[in-house]
């Protein structure tokens, strides 16, 4: 994730897109979940079975990648990298940044800014690994991975989201800033498609930290999208 967009939206507030969310040159736009797969999602290099169509979302809301699984009755399994035939997963430290003591959700690896402008509210950055029970294609991650952004509160998009990558792999990505408890707060998220000898696997990083410590969201996602390795 370099940055190039997190550097990422650079322009907008100095950065968010976790860099492209951050790449040495900038990704292909696309329009993610108001765009057809076939206009806006790359071609998967392996053949991955059709999709059924899923139902609208409720009014006022966006259609999330897991909402819509849920709907075609695919289910989602936390994993851990490496477990039981799961991807290799190896996340840098960027100086100035630390483990999470309390890691949040089903995230197998969180860090956290050791220097922020607010000590009760630091960036984070996590990445949640999940076990899906049925293979889709790239194609439907560009589709709905958008939403799950689109629904945090007051979410205003900083650019459109796009094709990036990660660990040499093609992710799809997106950043903004949202209201969190009355603090505008800037977000990126990319998010990925792996296949292994343990099946199909979906991969969220998100950057998450106040406007104050965009600088520093900026240099951490970069060596995130330079120093990430990942092993399928």
């Amino acid at each position: 994730m370099k940055l190039q967009t997190f550097a990422w939206a650079a322009a907008a507030v100095a950065a968010v897109g976790l860099a492209g969310c951050g790449s040495d040159s900038a990704p292909e736009e696309t329009s993610a979940a108001s765009t057809s797969p076939s206009a806006a999602a790359p071609t998967s290099t392996s053949a991955a079975p059709q999709q059924p169509s899923a139902p609208a979302a409720a009014p006022g809301a966006s259609m999330t990648l897991s909402g819509y699984l849920s709907t075609v009755g695919i289910t989602e399994t936390p994993a851990r990298p490496g477990v039981d035939g799961a991807p290799q997963i190896e996340l840098p430290m960027p100086a100035g940044w630390q483990q999470a003591i309390d890691v949040p959700g089903d995230s197998f690896w969180a860090i956290i800014s050791t220097t922020p402008k607010d000590p009760e509210n630091p960036g984070i950055i996590q990445a949640v690994l999940s076990k899906i029970s049925k293979d889709i294609s790239i194609d439907t991650v560009f589709t709905y991975a958008s939403g799950e952004l689109q629904n945090l509160p007051g979410y205003q998009a900083l650019g459109q989201g796009g094709r990036g990558q990660l660990g040499g792999v093609e992710a799809f990505q997106m950043g903004g800033q949202f209201d969190n408890n009355g603090v505008t707060t800037l977000v990126a998220q990319k998010t990925l498609l792996l296949r292994s000898s343990g099946g199909t696997y979906l991969l969220k990083v998100r950057a998450t930290g106040p406007v104050d410590d965009a600088q520093t969201l900026v240099a951490a996602t970069a060596d995130l999208d330079e120093q990430t390795v990942i092993t399928q």
